[in-house]
């Protein structure tokens, strides 16, 4: 079979362009993928997007913190946050950064506020694992975006059960209102509460233990709540003698409607009969 000469000096061609045609094929779809790579970079990129506490007394506020660069080529403006539970508190001084620029935030975590484990038995006595996370909305001149942080820390095993953890009042008349806080400690032997103290003038704290050797030790503090103006919210404060729970914290919200009538005080012609004869 003969072979036409155009045909030989195509594949000669062919062949030798054959890496050349590789070469630039590659370099474009590296370039491709390099653009790609940048377009997709978020401009706000974290030190650390896991902060790990590790195992974090029960009932004071912990905070972390986290590191940040806006990496973009436009300012950056931090918008807000949004936690996944109202327990944690973010705090940030400033919130414009340069191109280049690094930050911080600090997210206080209230350990407090935060509910038992679902693998924990009834008393609490199992360590419980808590994570959360910090969605931060951003904007760097493409629109807004978010990035996630999370943090994960250890609550001791709870032999201390505070009930309630908090208190929400509706103040609906002029009557002061009365409730109870009981502090049990199943531990032998039992913390010792040394004081009770609210951060409102207006609340009204009085603490008695009750001493029975057969029933765990509880402290018994009643609060007593008068008719306010208008709505308040206060913290009491329980400080113990335990090193790993040296203050208790109890948040207390009173919601006073504003439609609640004011009370009248009775006049002299109040006293006047109807039916009284005319002089």
């Amino acid at each position: 079979m003969k072979v036409r000469p155009a045909v030989v000096r195509a594949a000669a061609v062919a062949a030798v362009l054959a890496p050349f045609s590789m070469s630039v094929i590659a370099h474009a779809v590296g370039d491709t993928m390099s653009q790609a790579k940048t377009a997709e970079r978020p401009a706000l990129a974290f030190r650390e997007y896991m902060l790990n506490l590790g195992r974090v007394p029960e009932g004071r506020p912990v905070p972390a913190r986290f590191w940040f660069t806006n990496t973009g080529d436009a300012p950056l403006t931090i918008l807000d946050f949004k936690p996944s539970c109202g327990c944690l508190t973010p705090q940030l001084d400033k919130r414009d950064f340069a191109p280049g620029e690094q930050g911080t935030f600090v997210v206080v975590a209230d350990t407090a506020g935060t509910s038992l484990s679902e693998k924990s038995d009834e008393t609490g006595n199992l360590d419980q694992v808590k994570q959360h996370f910090v969605d931060v909305r951003y904007d760097a001149g493409d629109g807004e975006r978010f990035e996630r942080v999370n943090i994960k820390f250890v609550l001791p095993a709870r032999r201390v059960t505070v009930e309630p953890r908090s208190l929400l009042v509706y103040q609906f008349n002029d009557q002061p209102t009365d409730r109870e806080i009981v502090v049990t400690d199943r531990r032998s032997p039992p913390i010792t509460v040394t004081k009770v103290e609210c951060l409102s003038g207006v609340v009204s704290v009085a603490s008695e233990i009750a001493d029975a050797s057969d029933d765990p030790t509880r402290a018994r503090l009643a609060i007593t709540i008068p008719a306010p103006r208008q709505s308040l919210r206060t913290l009491v404060t329980i400080h113990t003698n335990d090193p790993d729970q040296p203050r208790i914290h109890v948040p207390i919200i009173v919601q006073v409607p504003e439609n609640r009538p004011t009370p009248v005080s009775r006049t002299p012609l109040d006293l006047v009969p109807r039916n009284a004869a005319r002089r």
